[in-house]
């Protein structure tokens, strides 16, 4: 398979943040409705898994691999924490923080892998402004919200408050 041209990469990873934050949202408002946030991350990771399976299936290969297992793992922890983050922060709040998470541990690896091309600067400052975001995005909290349609409106029309 050839790569993508950079400006087609970039919009499928742009695609991809949209529909995590999408993901984030459903999850969570399934964790609300069923009282329990495990929930929503067990029917996200069964359904994974399926299209996973059926993918393999149609390329006739379907092997269980560790890394496979490994990241199936992980993708249970980092949709629990979208389930239970976009509940208490809302979506925004929470997706910048999975991202200041992402660039904090790739900057790490970046310094401590061999062959890392180490810290830089504008990658360092990036991360810190994406922390910052985080922050600011918190300082005028209003109280729960919710996350998915209700059939209620917020006072101000919207949907999702």
């Amino acid at each position: 398979m050839r790569p993508l041209p950079l400006p087609a990469a970039l919009a499928v990873v742009v695609a991809g943040g949209v529909a995590s934050a999408a993901q984030g949202a459903v999850n969570a408002e399934m964790g609300e409705r069923t009282g329990d946030p495990v929930i929503g991350a067990v029917v996200n990771s069964l359904g994974g898994l399926a299209v996973d399976r059926a993918g393999l299936a149609a390329t006739g290969r379907m092997p269980l691999t560790v890394p496979r297992v490994g990241g199936a793992v992980l993708g249970v922890g980092i949709v629990l924490a979208l389930l239970v983050g976009v509940r208490a922060a809302g979506v925004l709040r929470t997706g910048l923080a999975l991202v200041a998470g992402q660039l904090g541990g790739a900057l790490l690896l970046d310094l401590v892998l061999p062959g890392g091309p180490g810290v830089r600067l504008p990658v360092l400052a990036g991360a810190l402004l994406t922390l910052l975001a985080v922050v600011v995005t918190g300082l005028r909290r209003r109280g729960p919200a919710r996350v998915a349609a209700e059939g209620v409106r917020e006072p101000d029309g919207r949907l999702v408050g």
